[in-house]
């Protein structure tokens, strides 16, 4: 099973801490799921990831950042027979560059990202990395 076949909509909640005023520290739990096809089989991703982004202009002002981090990643899928495992943790990376613009005299934010997420691949049946774009709102504390 390759990435095309385990891509879909994906819902996630990103706490972020600034270091200082260019570097910001981000913890997203994110959960996706498709069906993969004619076998009608499902994968579930539950991933916690921590990543490290560069905000290039600063924090509260509009503009580009990049970032890079790790995840632990729960793969679930209804396997095609019980001589193969349900669910498995892997490990992972990920790549990022996005857009924050904010809103709202700076109370709010507005997010477009894209980014590449490599996980570990389950035995040879299974590939879940992946081009990924994300959307979100974010509200700044």
């Amino acid at each position: 099973i390759k990435v095309d076949d385990v891509s879909g909509p994906a819902i996630g909640v990103r706490l972020g801490r600034m270091l200082n005023n260019k570097l910001r520290l981000a913890l997203t739990y994110r959960l996706s799921g498709e069906p993969l096809g004619p076998t009608d089989a499902e994968v579930t991703q539950l991933s916690a990831e921590l990543d490290a982004h560069i905000l290039f202009r600063g924090a509260g002002k509009p503009g580009p950042y990049i970032g890079l981090g790790a995840g632990v990643h729960l793969l679930s899928w209804d396997a095609p027979s019980d001589e193969i495992d349900d669910s498995t943790y892997k490990t992972g990376f990920n790549a990022l560059g996005g857009l924050e613009i904010p809103i709202a005299k700076g109370s709010w934010s507005l997010f477009a990202e894209g980014g590449y997420q490599g996980v570990t691949q389950w035995a040879s049946m299974l590939d879940a990395s992946h081009v990924r774009a994300y959307v979100g709102l974010g509200k700044n504390f």
